[in-house]
């Protein structure tokens, strides 16, 4: 994805639940652990188109908010422009997640910006980060895990 891709952000908690998810995936059978990261990708992809109703990043910061500039009409611009909320997606190879948007605008929103003209900060974009996994993010997939589980075993 050329926009903003979850795995190229190699935080802790990344690594972390990659390492416990792995680990109780291989306690499902071949159909539930080829379904397991479908239904993980599906929840995380939710959870961070949610982001743009909360203005939360995924360690529940609240964004900054717009200066009048970029907030012509009702509503923010990001509500206002939604595509980029829409453009969220995830996709499975193998057992790897990949959760993020092909919108170029995604890496101005995830990590903010300073536009320069002859030298000059013309507008400076405050990060509002919305790619990432949140505690609750892996909560949820360890749940989806438990679900699967839980129906291998009965």
């Amino acid at each position: 994805m050329a926009g903003v891709d979850l795995l190229r952000l190699d935080t802790k908690a990344v690594v972390q639940l990659a390492i416990r998810l792995e680990a109780r995936m291989r306690e499902l059978d071949a159909e539930l652990r080829a379904q397991a990261p479908r239904d993980i990708g599906k929840e995380l992809e939710s959870s961070t188109q949610e982001r743009f109703e909360t203005k939360r990043s995924p360690d529940g910061e609240r964004w900054p908010k717009w200066s009048e500039h970029y907030r012509p009409g009702k509503g923010s611009l990001l509500r206002q422009e939604d595509d980029l909320r829409k453009s969220v997606t995830h996709q499975v190879d193998d057992d790897d997640i990949h959760v993020g948007t092909p919108d170029e605008r995604a890496a101005t929103l995830q990590f903010g910006d300073r536009r320069l003209a002859w030298g000059r900060v013309t507008a400076t974009w405050q990060p509002r980060p919305f790619v990432g996994i949140s505690p609750t993010d892996a909560q949820d997939a360890e749940a989806i895990l438990d679900d699967l589980l839980e129906r291998a075993a009965s």
